[in-house]
């Protein structure tokens, strides 16, 4: 796929919102910089002083816009949109490419969306769904009809936790669903959340969890951790693929049982197309919703959206650090340079 470039102009930007202690979002920026590699463009990586700085992000922005005559495209992944939603409307005109959000809608409606723009990622909805229904199905198989369901969880993607335990209580009426959302995506708080729950459950509160919910990888292996110290059995779900957890998942030797997967490599070759789309004056479906899928150790199965390019899951996780190469792209330029500090 070659995207039509300006006369200097072969860069394609990348703003974050966060970036450390980000697995999942590592990969993603691999997969991605592969995508461009093979299209001859280069990704500048704008990644914030301090996570979730939205500050940061805002002057990121307006240096971008000083640079414009530099890029033929741009992707933003955001997750304070709240914060930066004006802001974000005033960029996309402004900036005068194609830009694609990526992971986190920052509109409600299509509608709201500002003129060349547009949306590749999955669903918070929809993996909380596919969560709740295979676990609901697990108890069903084991004839546990009243489970009991720890959820560790962050206030980001809220969604993830609403709606699997909407799904999950549909299911099954006598379901119990506790939910910590204080774990914020973290290995180690969530470690430290089932520690505390398998140790000091105050009197009164909900018996030994019959299965654990995180909603994202990170905190399952924390959660498996914490489990593995405590020589407690408790089935972990989690979500996202990260290539430790499919290993564990492979291996059968863990608390783990399965995740739900979101594709980097798929949700990188669908924006990139999108991206190309937009180029082409050709960008509908301007918001592609990628489909989630469970991943048991048994083999993966990733299936998308209507129109969406359709990629096998790829076991791999990069990291990444300030001057490294992602993936085996070696077109990534990451810069937090101020504006005025711009060559």
């Amino acid at each position: 796929m070659a995207l039509p470039a300006r006369p200097r102009a072969k860069q394609v930007f990348l703003l974050l919102s966060a970036y450390e202690q980000k697995y999942w979002l590592h990969s993603l920026i691999g997969h991605l910089a592969d995508e461009l590699d093979r299209a001859n463009l280069d990704v500048v990586l704008k990644v914030p002083d301090r996570d979730y700085d939205s500050r940061t992000l805002v002057r990121h922005m307006r240096g971008l816009l000083q640079r414009r005559e530099d890029f033929v495209g741009g992707f933003l992944m955001v997750t304070e949109v709240d914060r930066v939603r004006r802001e974000l409307a005033d960029f996309c005109p402004s900036v005068r490419v194609p830009v694609v959000f990526l992971d986190v809608e920052p509109f409600a409606r299509e509608a709201e969306y500002p003129p060349g723009t547009g949306f590749v990622g999955y669903r918070a909805g929809d993996i909380g769904a596919v969560a709740g229904d295979w676990l609901a199905g697990w108890f069903r198989r084991a004839g546990t009809r009243e489970p009991v369901v720890q959820v560790l969880a962050s206030r980001e993607h809220a969604d993830r936790q609403r709606r699997f335990a909407e799904v999950l209580r549909e299911a099954l009426p006598g379901a119990r669903v506790a939910i910590d959302d204080t774990c914020a995506f973290d290995r180690v708080r969530a470690m430290d959340a089932i520690h505390d729950l398998l140790h000091d459950r105050p009197p009164g509160h909900a018996a030994r969890p019959d299965a654990l919910f995180c909603t994202n990888d990170e905190m399952a292996l924390g959660a498996a951790d914490a489990l593995r110290g405590n020589g407690a059995a408790i089935p972990i779900l989690g979500v996202d693929g990260l290539a430790d957890v499919l290993t564990a998942l492979d291996r059968g030797d863990s608390p783990l049982r399965a995740t739900v997967v979101q594709d980097t490599r798929a949700l990188a070759a669908n924006a990139t197309d999108l991206l190309h789309r937009m180029h082409t004056e050709d960008p509908s479906p301007r918001l592609c919703f990628l489909e989630p899928r469970i991943h048991t150790g048994r083999g993966p199965a990733v299936r998308h959206a209507p129109g969406a390019i359709d990629m096998s899951v790829h076991n791999e996780l990069h990291t990444t650090a300030p001057s490294t190469t992602l993936g085996s792209a070696h077109n990534v330029w990451i810069t937090n340079q101020a504006p005025g500090e711009l060559s």
